[in-house]
């Protein structure tokens, strides 16, 4: 009778419990962190594919690209099978100074920032053209030009809109050693790929310069992991 008793209580226990619910899947296109070398890093840190987007943010066709592969390539973040590094294969100030202030972004931010710029690329480039020193070359141009541009084009203000506080964004743009470490990266990034966009895939350079390339490429790396 005690054993009957024991099993009837087991069943009732399994027949009110239930099997155990699986927990909400992490979401890794909202993971961000900092690379060794400074360069955002989106995703799983243990991802399998490894996409490496070498961009700029006065280039139209990186826009085009950052608009074009949100559908597709969010996904493949968001459930940990790709993660991306942003390099800055900046061209002009502006560039620079777009790529300066998402750097120093909160993490939470980077991706809202990065997104706008993007998506305003033709407001803030009008905007900088204004600007004497929009037209000094990276190689030479100042600092102090980089900041010039950042506030005539409208570039600080989109920044503090998305997150950054006022504060943050000045000691961002007169940070001199991230300037320079930003303009010495660039000149090694310039000496591996022709132009912007470019992509590699875990650590292999390929040939696609826009989302309609490099999907193919991107979901067979995935399927091959």
């Amino acid at each position: 009778m005690r054993l009957l008793l024991v099993m009837m209580a087991a069943l009732a226990g399994l027949l009110t419990t239930g099997p155990a619910q699986a927990g909400p899947k992490a979401d890794w296109a909202a993971t961000v962190a900092t690379a060794a070398d400074g360069a955002a890093v989106v995703g799983n840190p243990d991802a399998p594919v490894r996409l490496v987007e070498y961009l700029s943010y006065t280039c139209p066709h990186c826009a085009d690209y950052v608009a074009e592969s949100a559908e597709g390539l969010e996904p493949m973040i968001a459930d940990g099978t790709v993660a991306v590094t942003l390099r800055n294969a900046v061209r002009d100030p502006l560039d620079i100074a777009a790529a300066m202030l998402t750097r120093c972004a909160p993490r939470a931010d980077f991706v809202g920032l990065h997104r706008a710029i993007f998506a305003d690329q033709k407001a803030l480039q009008d905007g900088a053209r204004t600007v004497p020193g929009m037209y000094s070359r990276v190689p030479k141009v100042t600092l102090a030009e980089v900041r010039a541009v950042a506030e005539g084009s409208g570039l600080t203000r989109l920044a503090r809109e998305s997150g950054m506080t006022a504060d943050a964004v000045d000691a961002c743009l007169t940070d001199e050693a991230a300037f320079e470490r930003l303009r010495k990266e660039a000149t090694g990034y310039w000496s591996v790929i022709r132009g912007t966009p470019s992509f590699a895939i875990n650590g292999t350079l390929t040939d696609a310069h826009g989302w309609a390339e490099l999907k193919p490429e991107l979901t067979a790396a995935a399927a091959a992991n």
